[in-house]
Protein backbone atom coordinates (compact mmCIF):
# COMPACT_ATOMS: atom_id res chain seq x y z
CA UNK A 1 0.00 0.00 0.00
CA UNK A 2 1.30 3.55 -1.12
CA UNK A 3 1.63 6.10 1.93
CA UNK A 4 1.20 9.92 1.45
CA UNK A 5 2.35 12.04 3.50
CA UNK A 6 1.15 15.77 3.47
CA UNK A 7 -0.83 16.08 0.34
CA UNK A 8 -3.35 18.55 -0.92
CA UNK A 9 -7.42 18.26 -0.34
CA UNK A 10 -8.86 17.46 -3.40
CA UNK A 11 -10.57 20.56 -3.08
CA UNK A 12 -7.00 22.59 -3.30
CA UNK A 13 -5.91 20.96 -6.75
CA UNK A 14 -5.55 22.93 -9.62
CA UNK A 15 -7.05 21.32 -12.62
CA UNK A 16 -6.67 23.69 -15.20
CA UNK A 17 -4.51 21.76 -17.01
CA UNK A 18 -6.07 18.93 -17.30
CA UNK A 19 -8.75 20.02 -19.26
CA UNK A 20 -7.09 21.34 -22.26
CA UNK A 21 -9.36 19.54 -24.78
CA UNK A 22 -7.80 17.66 -27.94
CA UNK A 23 -8.22 20.51 -30.65
CA UNK A 24 -5.98 22.89 -28.29
CA UNK A 25 -3.42 20.04 -28.03
CA UNK A 26 -3.51 19.55 -32.24
CA UNK A 27 -3.09 23.71 -32.72
CA UNK A 28 -0.13 23.68 -30.24
CA UNK A 29 1.44 20.68 -31.27
CA UNK A 30 1.39 22.33 -34.98
CA UNK A 31 2.67 25.49 -33.69
CA UNK A 32 5.37 23.51 -32.04
CA UNK A 33 6.53 21.97 -35.21
CA UNK A 34 6.30 25.13 -37.55
CA UNK A 35 8.33 26.67 -34.92
CA UNK A 36 10.98 24.07 -34.43
CA UNK A 37 10.99 23.63 -38.68
CA UNK A 38 11.46 27.33 -38.95
CA UNK A 39 14.63 27.15 -36.63
CA UNK A 40 16.00 24.25 -38.34
CA UNK A 41 15.92 25.95 -41.66
CA UNK A 42 17.32 29.50 -40.11
CA UNK A 43 20.12 27.65 -38.51
CA UNK A 44 21.09 25.44 -41.60
CA UNK A 45 21.23 28.42 -43.73
CA UNK A 46 23.37 30.63 -41.37
CA UNK A 47 25.84 27.44 -41.05
CA UNK A 48 25.01 27.35 -44.78
CA UNK A 49 26.42 30.99 -45.59
CA UNK A 50 28.94 30.41 -42.86
CA UNK A 51 30.78 27.50 -44.69
CA UNK A 52 30.39 29.46 -48.11
CA UNK A 53 31.89 32.65 -46.57
CA UNK A 54 34.63 31.15 -45.07
CA UNK A 55 35.70 28.73 -48.04
CA UNK A 56 35.35 31.93 -49.93
CA UNK A 57 37.73 33.78 -47.75
CA UNK A 58 40.34 31.30 -47.14
CA UNK A 59 41.26 30.21 -51.10
CA UNK A 60 39.97 33.07 -52.35
CA UNK A 61 42.27 35.83 -50.44
CA UNK A 62 43.35 37.81 -54.28
CA UNK A 63 39.73 37.18 -55.63
CA UNK A 64 38.14 40.70 -56.41
CA UNK A 65 34.53 41.09 -56.28
CA UNK A 66 33.95 43.31 -59.04
CA UNK A 67 34.72 40.48 -61.22
CA UNK A 68 32.55 39.91 -64.29
CA UNK A 69 31.60 36.62 -65.98
CA UNK A 70 33.90 37.62 -68.73
CA UNK A 71 36.88 37.92 -67.23
CA UNK A 72 36.01 34.93 -65.29
CA UNK A 73 35.98 32.76 -68.61
CA UNK A 74 38.84 34.42 -70.04
CA UNK A 75 40.92 33.82 -67.08
CA UNK A 76 40.89 29.91 -67.77
CA UNK A 77 41.85 29.81 -64.19
CA UNK A 78 40.70 26.79 -62.24
CA UNK A 79 40.87 28.75 -58.57
CA UNK A 80 39.29 31.93 -60.76
CA UNK A 81 36.46 29.31 -61.32
CA UNK A 82 35.87 28.38 -57.96
CA UNK A 83 36.04 32.18 -56.31
CA UNK A 84 33.88 33.37 -59.13
CA UNK A 85 31.41 30.52 -58.55
CA UNK A 86 31.49 30.65 -55.06
CA UNK A 87 31.27 34.72 -55.13
CA UNK A 88 28.17 34.30 -57.12
CA UNK A 89 26.60 31.31 -55.56
CA UNK A 90 23.13 33.01 -55.53
CA UNK A 91 23.31 33.94 -58.46
CA UNK A 92 24.11 30.47 -60.22
CA UNK A 93 19.87 30.06 -59.71
CA UNK A 94 18.98 33.03 -61.66
CA UNK A 95 21.80 33.66 -64.31
CA UNK A 96 21.68 30.85 -66.91
CA UNK A 97 25.02 32.04 -67.79
CA UNK A 98 26.64 31.90 -64.57
CA UNK A 99 24.91 28.71 -63.97
CA UNK A 100 26.62 27.35 -67.12
CA UNK A 101 30.17 28.53 -66.23
CA UNK A 102 29.56 27.10 -62.93
CA UNK A 103 28.29 23.64 -64.20
CA UNK A 104 31.95 22.19 -63.76
CA UNK A 105 32.40 22.37 -60.28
Amino acid sequence: MIESVNLPAPEAISWNNVDISSSSRAVRLIFSILFIAISIFITSSLIALCTLYVATSSNCGSYEDETTLAQAQAAQDNLMTYCYCSANYASIYTDSGIQTFCAGL
